[in-house]
């Protein structure tokens, strides 16, 4: 009876580190982590767009500001995204990393009001906002590279699990082969003391 209960718990550990296996496979998988790499690297290309634009309106001083306010805002939706979408919530742990979201948030909300006014307000504050921008370039690369270290250290981590788990499936595999051959013999040991009586009766008889 031990030898079965021994079998059969060795079984159901099997299963229970098969599916941490499973588990651990589709954390692997890096869908999640492409969508929020390619958001950060996303964001520093539409802050180079919202430069540029502003250089190009700084240029022509008749030119639409259609443009300016159109990078403006896909930026600042971009920004507020990476502030208070779930999927960047364990970026917001690392210092650097939320530091940079909240000198850009603070450099978007003091100039908003100037893009919502017409382009006799916001054209003569071109120049200031760029000049900004300038020392805003860091912040942007800075979102990169910080999470860059955390989705190294997020993988490194799951792989680190999976090994675990690979490790104790294989000895929980090895003590259930143990018992299994062990209940085979105890089975035989039985059937020959088994087969032993009968032949003992027969002759008896």
């Amino acid at each position: 009876a031990a030898l079965w209960i021994a079998a059969g718990t060795g079984a159901v550990v099997i299963l229970f580190l098969g599916l941490g296996i499973v588990r651990d496979i589709e954390l692997l998988k890096t869908a999640g982590t492409d969508d929020v790499q390619w958001t950060l690297a996303q964001a520093e290309v539409e802050f180079l767009q919202f430069q540029n634009s502003l250089l190009e309106a700084q240029a022509d001083e008749t030119a639409d500001l259609t443009r300016v306010r159109r990078s403006f805002d896909i930026f600042f939706s971009r920004v507020d995204t990476l502030s208070n979408g779930q999927l960047y919530r364990p970026l917001d742990q690392i210092p650097d990393f939320h530091a940079s979201v909240a000198r850009l948030k603070d450099f978007l909300n003091r100039n908003a009001p100037a893009f919502d006014k017409s382009d006799l307000v916001l054209r003569p504050a071109l120049g200031p906002i760029a000049d900004a921008t300038v020392q805003l370039r860091p912040e942007t690369r800075q979102l990169a590279v910080s999470a860059v270290g955390y989705f190294a250290q997020a993988a490194e981590d799951r792989r680190s699990s999976l090994a675990l788990t690979l490790r104790r499936l294989a000895l929980v595999a090895s003590g259930l082969m143990v018992a299994t051959a062990l209940l085979a013999y105890h089975l035989n040991r039985l059937r020959n003391t088994g087969l032993a009586r009968e032949d003992a009766l027969q002759e008896a008889n």
